[in-house]
């Protein structure tokens, strides 16, 4: 289905002018498919018209003249692909991103960094990606030992000191 997510989300990035807008609009509503389990059972009821989930998206979204999102919500359900919308929002943050040059990496470290490591860190991935901004989250990991794991434009640069121990053995 990932190719499908794809599609929709390509044809939507590529139709409306306010990207940013559509984008936040898109977040809410996979974010109350994916929390309210009252809003997913109404919008996975086939005895529920599309007319009325349509007008529900309407309220939850704050522009409610964004006219091109409302088709694009439209013709999802006209094709029974609303239990996509999630996948569809992430394609479509993905490629916004990729747009705007923003990169999200992971960071996984075997303890908290400091300000100066993480700030060689992101200097390292914006450059290696031609980003001009980044993200990151961070977690930590205890189980690691020492060093660092960072996922990265789909690829994992691992560091860390049990991927060596275990490289060895």
């Amino acid at each position: 289905m990932a190719a499908v997510s794809t599609r929709y989300a390509d044809a939507l990035i590529n139709s409306v002018d306010n990207k940013d807008e559509v984008c936040k609009c898109l977040e809410n509503v996979a974010k109350l498919y994916k929390t309210n389990s009252e809003f997913k059972e109404t919008f996975n009821n086939p005895r529920v018209a599309d007319e009325v989930k349509v007008d529900i998206i309407k309220e939850v979204i704050s522009n409610k003249k964004n006219d091109k999102f409302i088709n694009f919500i439209s013709l999802v359900l006209k094709e029974k692909r609303f239990n996509l919308i999630n996948d569809i929002y992430q394609k479509y943050q993905n490629m916004l991103d990729e747009q705007n040059k923003k990169i999200n990496i992971d960071i996984i470290a075997s303890c908290e960094l400091s300000e100066k490591e993480l700030q060689g860190i992101t200097e390292k991935f914006k450059k290696m990606y031609k980003a001009k901004d980044i993200a990151y989250k961070i977690k930590i990991d205890k189980s690691l030992i020492g060093g660092i794991k960072i996922i990265a434009g789909g690829k994992i640069y691992d560091d860390t000191i049990k991927t060596k121990l275990d490289e060895m053995l």
